[in-house]
């Protein structure tokens, strides 16, 4: 059994544990006794590099190795987190030039963070090889130290990988948290370039740039154009990836029968321009691939995460490597309105942790992480709430933890071994759009931090839109990367959805038409191919020949429009756009299926050798989560009915604004419906689908016996309370 199945196989319930200050030894027996009682089976624990080897070349392992052996005693592994931006203090006088460098020159020295009271943070830049070496020499000496240890499930090496620096906190500047331009960095990116243009000539005429030689050359640090930023972002997502390999590598050059993990950061927070890592790359950089998931009131936001490290690991095996249960009432600022509360700044309910954790296991998640199981005492982050009291007490929390564990554990080897069921819909998931829109939102905010509230940020309102629309009528969408697509990865799907994609080069162009000629159908919404090759405007609209591909050419002239209506044969859809209204130029032989209240085209289908596309020319992906389902919903299934698209799910008898979601997981042996009500309402929704089971159906939160599938489908109905969750084991004969 390799690493990875090796993991997926054990699928740990696991918290944080052990911070800091928070180490209280004392408590050790009271909390794992209670652990075990509540199905814990494993610790996420911090191994901070600056009291572990205080000066250089002498180790202190003392209390990690008692942490492990004690832990060890009740059946509880040990996962470390190797916390490297918790550098000692010798490090920044040992390699000078390594300091993380803001575009805006500040110089980076040890400072204090979030979750780290160590501190030492936010550690060098792994630009540097010779700071690499100095790495290489604690990491391997810490791997050593417990190689062969049974009671250490896996190393995760490193806590939510970007330029660590950028994550300090908003600033007036945003090149502030713009990094790194250390000499090392800045060296990178040109020898990057000469890998990606071979001669500086070919740079020069891309950028439209004089370089006389790669010694002038400079990273960009103003808003100029798009192009350099483009080739500056890349190379940071590749930098801080090679770097995450690199620590992989160096694990098991010191202990090859060790896993590995890395758990990415927060999506729904990040900015493209200030954070640095992408989940495609990183997938397949360690044993299992992670990501910290803590948004419990959108479970559109939550279920894209999920969904998107499910698809970044090919279907395979993923972790949650952090989820909440949420926080104290002292992290929402003073005058700050309930409506507007993050999931960092209330307690979660019993049933909410239910919940999420049922939608994380129906996403194909093969291990979950709490933050955590005391609430932290020494950093910022001590606001945060815990499984238990700070006093190690229970709480209904810790009550809703052994419910959800006490019917895990009956079925916890079959859903190791059961994984989502091949999609047929895929969204386009386009780093290159994603910066351009990074770079328009910090030329318009001069700020590297999104409010995804209020933040004209419309790649993700978008994606988050798309997502709810699938969630809305039973969809299990993939997520496919630019380079997978380029690579034939669209082969198997039936539709592609194309949101707010500004961004369309040559060969991705030529990858969509390829699939639409072969018989695929693709869905798109306005401002296809904005931009195209280098970051450079397009000239026809769509680029690369998907003007013919979708039988129509965008204007340059377009309305701004906070919302408009189309008319669809004799209805007329209201707020279903959002920012701009095209002004489509049709081709012949396209067929003009709605219109704007002016007259002017709306919705457009065009048949393009085996093959349809469907084209909308407004932004209405990012409608759907700025107006609601109850203008948008109706209106997607007739996209879809155009795409002649029918999925294997029907959820009927629910309002327009609800969700109720449907996931299914499968093997050769069991085959798993999951049905949540994502709402805050008691639904009685009516919900057929197909699956390939035919033997016996058991619910199995309640142990109840239903009935057996028919003709391969699965009918149920029955009263969902709000946020409740129910789970079908239909065993296969």
């Amino acid at each position: 059994m390799n690493q990875k199945d090796y993991l997926a196989g054990s699928f740990p319930i696991g918290v944080k544990y052990a911070q800091h200050r928070d180490m209280q030894e004392p408590c050790w027996d009271m909390d794992f006794e209670n652990m075990k009682n509540c199905g814990i089976d494993a610790l996420r624990v911090h191994a901070f590099w600056a009291p572990i080897e205080p000066q250089e070349g002498v180790f202190d392992f003392g209390q990690y190795d008692r942490i492990t052996e004690k832990a060890g005693a009740y059946g509880i592994k040990i996962m470390f987190t190797l916390y490297l931006m918790a550098s000692p203090e010798w490090i920044f006088q040992k390699h000078p030039d390594s300091r993380f460098q803001s575009a805006a020159g500040t110089v980076w020295n040890s400072n204090q963070n979030g979750d780290n009271a160590h501190g030492g943070w936010p550690g060098l830049c792994f630009d540097s090889q010779p700071f690499r070496q100095t790495v290489e020499h604690f990491v391997g000496t810490f791997v050593e130290h417990y190689k062969g240890n049974p009671n250490v499930l896996a190393i995760d090496i490193w806590h939510e990988p970007t330029d660590e620096a950028a994550t300090h906190g908003p600033e007036n500047d945003w090149k502030e948290v713009m990094f790194c331009y250390c000499p090392h960095s800045i060296a990178g990116f040109k020898e990057w370039l000469k890998k990606k243009y071979g001669t500086l000539e070919e740079v020069n005429r891309v950028w439209t740039r004089h370089y006389n030689s790669w010694e002038e050359l400079e990273p960009p640090r103003n808003m100029g154009t798009y192009t350099d930023w483009l080739d500056w972002k890349n190379y940071r997502l590749d930098a801080v990836t090679d770097s995450v390999r690199w620590l992989g590598q160096i694990v098991k050059k010191y202990d090859p029968d060790r896993a590995t993990s890395v758990h990415t950061g927060i999506l729904e927070m990040g900015h493209p321009i200030t954070h640095a890592d992408d989940h495609f790359r990183l997938a397949d950089t360690t044993d299992m691939f992670a990501c910290s998931l803590y948004e419990s009131k959108k479970a559109e936001l939550g279920g894209l995460t999920a969904d998107l490290m499910r698809s970044a690991c090919d279907n395979g095996p993923y972790w949650i490597g952090e989820t909440g249960t949420g926080s104290g009432p002292i992290f929402n600022f003073l005058g700050a309105d309930p409506e507007d509360f993050h999931c960092f700044s209330r307690a979660l309910e019993p049933e909410e942790i239910f919940r999420l954790t049922w939608s994380h296991i129906a996403r194909g998640a093969k291990g979950i992480f709490f933050w955590a199981w005391r609430p932290d005492r020494s950093t910022i982050e001590q606001l945060s709430l815990g499984f238990t009291e700070r006093d190690g007490g229970l709480t209904d929390r810790t009550e809703a933890l052994t419910a959800f564990t006490g019917v895990f554990r009956q079925y916890r080897e079959r859903l190791a071994h059961v994984y989502a069921p091949e999609s047929d819909v895929c969204i386009l998931y386009n780093m290159d759009s994603m910066i351009i829109e990074g770079i328009v939102s910090v030329a318009k905010t001069a700020s590297g931090f999104v409010n995804f509230k209020e933040n004209a940020y419309k790649d993700m309102i978008s994606f988050v839109g798309c997502y709810q629309l699938c969630m809305k009528n039973g969809i299990q969408p993939d997520f496919i990367s630019k380079e997978r697509t380029e690579q034939g990865g669209l082969a198997k799907y039936k539709v592609l959805i194309l949101p707010y994609s500004v961004s369309i080069t040559s060969e991705l162009a030529k990858a969509i038409e390829d699939f639409v000629k072969n018989g695929g159908t693709v869905i798109s919404d306005a401002m296809l191919g904005f931009f195209t090759d280098d970051g450079w405007g397009s000239e026809v609209c769509p680029p690369g020949g998907l003007d013919r591909v979708f039988g129509l050419s965008t204007s340059g002239s377009y309305d701004l429009i906070r919302t408009c209506e189309i008319d669809l044969g004799q209805k007329r859809y209201e707020k279903v756009g959002r920012y701009v209204s095209e002004r489509i130029r049709v081709q012949e032989g396209a067929q003009v299926e709605a219109s704007f209240p002016s007259g002017r085209p709306a919705i457009v289908t065009n048949r393009f050798g085996e093959g349809k596309t469907v084209y909308v020319g407004t932004l209405f992906f990012a409608a759907a989560l700025k107006e609601g389902l109850s203008y948008t919903n109706e209106l997607f299934g007739e996209l879809l009915a155009l795409a002649e698209y029918e999925g294997d799910k029907r959820i009927e008898n629910i309002a327009p604004e609800e969700v109720v979601e449907v996931r299914r997981l499968l093997d050769e042996k069991n085959e798993f419906v999951f049905v949540i009500n994502q709402t805050e309402n008691t639904v009685r929704p009516r919900i057929r689908v197909q699956v390939s089971g035919n033997g016996p159906v058991t619910e199995i939160l309640t142990g109840r016996t239903e009935k057996p599938v028919t003709e391969k489908e699965l009918l149920w109905e029955g009263e969902l309370k709000p946020m409740e969750t129910a789970v079908f084991l239909i065993e296969k004969q």
